[in-house]
């Protein structure tokens, strides 16, 4: 069992005055009662490149080397909560992490600092293998922030049973017995699982499968795949997961035979609470859904890309009533009615085109979302007690009359700053070998910023990055984009224009 360290002072008690012997007494009566005096924490700094220093930043650091040996020896290093800083870089990982003890693990931001299985590799697994003892509190807890899992590979591992250990479960991460996880500011990319969660999986091997809550926030979960269940995050024999302000998109299955259920989030002889998040454009095998299991939404999208035959719910997820919660099938019980039957604030079905959702990204910000566009259904429709904090990139809640549904809060501010149209006067366009048209109405950007003309097609026409002015290379469609700098607030940042150009070749 794990335990925080204390500071043990030897006291030679015989040269000492009666006064001080009173003092260290009234001292450790002290202790006594307030608990036992714990050591300061100390902070480890893991950087790619440069070279060893004083391990007092990321300048200076105390591990070296973009592997994964030097992450590890950070960690086998360190005490019971202290920190290990993972500096900006690209960590391979050819051989698994893995945390045994009480820590907090930040990276730079998702953007910069990788953890990379390289497709062959489970990147990393929180184990505490002090179970089913009937003790409440004695678990082990690891904080992990501000990092990318990417390209993941749980495997078979010899004879090794289904996430015995890791095995087949969770090819970014994976949380063993009374482990307690708490991820904030993570990016799960094109993980993959041989057995469940592609991205993360949580499994109790505790007969009496104790209550250990673990939390998924701000976090982001985009390509990750399992062969049986939970392709982006499954939780297994063990309670008290939830997942906060977080986005998912595009997980799913494999197509094999074996694929059983949730292309999303899976919660199987478990329970799992899901909060003000955005689940998009899942796929998998035919029959299979989006979330599985015992799974409470509140304030949350589930939607599907127009055309998919993947339903979202499968019957036994509560989302019910004033949960305020908008799905795009009718799959899930007690969100089939529309908006205005459900009444203000009730889970309701809507059409995927009324949720106008943006393009998935960065948007500026440290985690990918998907942004809420002018007129989306979701916008002020959460009406309950809760409507307040934050949404996933940090933005205050609520910005409007009430709090917006999912991980996105839009701004105030934001608005539909789309670069305007252009035109070469009339079109189509006549070509006389290579013929200059100069713009006759330019694209204007209105955030102020500038636009930039790119030609998609440059065996028809190529375009003047700065004026616009197109010239016509040869017969065919031309297509053209004017883009503007990448602007917080705004809901498009590109305009595309295309039409025909034709006559001789010279």
């Amino acid at each position: 069992m794990l335990r925080s360290r204390t500071m043990k002072h030897r006291i030679m008690t015989s040269s000492l005055p009666r006064l001080l012997l009173a003092t260290a007494a009234f001292f450790g009566s002290v202790l006594a009662v307030t608990g036992e005096a714990r050591a300061v924490a100390t902070t480890r700094y893991v950087a790619a490149s440069g070279s060893v220093g004083a391990n007092t930043s990321c300048a200076s650091p105390g591990y070296v080397g973009a592997t994964h040996a030097s992450i590890q020896a950070a960690v086998n290093a360190a005490s019971s909560g202290d920190t290990i800083r993972i500096c900006s870089g690209t960590y391979a990982i050819s051989t698994r992490l893995n945390i045994a003890k009480s820590l907090t693990i930040t990276g730079s931001g998702a953007e910069l600092t990788v953890l990379d299985g390289g497709g062959t590799t489970q990147i990393m697994i929180v184990q505490d293998n002090n179970i089913d003892d009937g003790n409440s509190g004695d678990e082990i807890e690891v904080n992990i922030n501000s990092l990318t899992f990417t390209d993941g590979y749980a495997g078979q591992v010899g004879s090794l049973g289904e996430c015995e250990d890791g095995n087949r479960c969770g090819g970014g991460l994976f949380a063993e017995n009374e482990s307690r996880v708490n991820v904030t500011g993570v990016l799960f990319k094109d993980n993959t699982s041989d057995f469940i969660g592609g991205g993360f999986a949580r499994f109790l091997s505790a007969s009496a499968y104790p209550t250990v809550p673990s939390t998924i926030n701000e976090s982001t979960f985009t390509g990750n795949k399992a062969k049986f269940d939970g392709g982006a995050v499954a939780t297994l024999f063990g309670f008290g997961l939830t997942i906060n302000r977080s986005t998912f998109y595009q997980n799913g299955l494999l197509p094999t035979w074996d694929a059983r259920s949730a292309t999303a989030i899976i919660a199987n002889f478990a329970s799992a609470t899901i909060n003000d998040s955005t689940i998009y454009d899942h796929d998998a095998p035919s029959g299979q859904t989006v979330l599985y299991g015992s799974l409470e939404l509140n304030h949350t999208i589930v939607a599907q890309a127009a055309g998919s035959t993947t339903d979202i719910c499968n019957g036994s997820q509560t989302m019910s009533g004033s949960r305020g919660n908008l799905v795009t099938d009718g799959s899930c019980t007690g969100a089939t009615q529309s908006p205005a039957s459900a009444g203000a604030g009730n889970s309701a079905r809507v059409a995927l085109a009324d949720l106008k959702l943006g393009t998935f990204g960065y948007h500026g910000y440290a985690t990918q979302t998907i942004p809420l566009y002018s007129g989306s259904a979701a916008l002020n429709f959460w009406t309950g007690g809760a409507c307040s904090g934050t949404d996933q990139r940090g933005i205050s809640v609520p910005q409007g009359a009430s709090c917006d549904v999912g991980a996105y809060e839009r701004h105030a501010s934001q608005s539909l700053n789309t670069p305007t149209t252009w035109s070469y006067g009339s079109t189509p366009l006549q070509r006389t070998g290579n013929t200059t048209f100069p713009v006759t109405s330019g694209s204007t950007d209105p955030a102020g910023q500038g636009v930039t003309y790119t030609s998609s097609t440059t065996s028809v026409c190529t375009v003047n990055s700065s004026t616009g002015a197109l010239t016509a290379v040869s017969t065919g469609t031309c297509t053209l984009k004017a883009s503007a700098p990448t602007h917080l607030l705004r809901d498009a940042d590109s305009r595309s224009l295309s039409f025909s150009i034709y006559g001789c070749s010279i």
